[in-house]
């Protein structure tokens, strides 16, 4: 068996050393940070879903309340018992349900609204419209 001299066996143990150390700091920094950005999307996910969460909630809160002040609406009433509506009746319809909610009617419904509706609304309500 052939043996190396001293200097080259000192290099070679120095060197795996050298890896050895390398590997162990390389898998306790992924271990580290792979823990820190797991636990940085659950924050932001749990965030996430506790906002749409409130934002629901806030949603139907309000729907409720627009649903049972429309219910109490005597114009309203009307205008489910009549099939054969006229025009005023369903500007007056128009009406309530903005005066209920405008914030919600200019955000969701009015864009969603056709030419025709959205003219018969503006002189109905006699508001500014987008």
């Amino acid at each position: 068996m052939k043996r190396y001299p001293l200097l080259i066996q000192l290099i070679v143990y120095i060197f795996l050393l050298v890896l050895l150390l390398l590997g162990f700091v390389g898998s306790l920094y992924y271990q580290t940070s792979s823990g820190t950005i797991r636990q940085l999307t659950e924050r932001t996910t749990r965030n996430s879903m506790e906002q749409s969460g409130q934002f629901i909630a806030s949603y139907l809160q309000k729907l409720k309340q627009t649903t049972s002040t429309l219910s109490k609406e005597e114009t309203i009433r009307e205008f489910a018992q009549n099939q054969e509506s006229s025009e005023t009746s369903v500007q007056a319809l128009m009406k309530t349900i903005i005066e209920t909610d405008p914030i919600w009617c200019r955000q969701y419904w009015l864009p969603r609204m056709d030419v025709w509706s959205r003219q018969i609304l503006k002189s109905a309500c006699r508001l500014p419209l987008i």
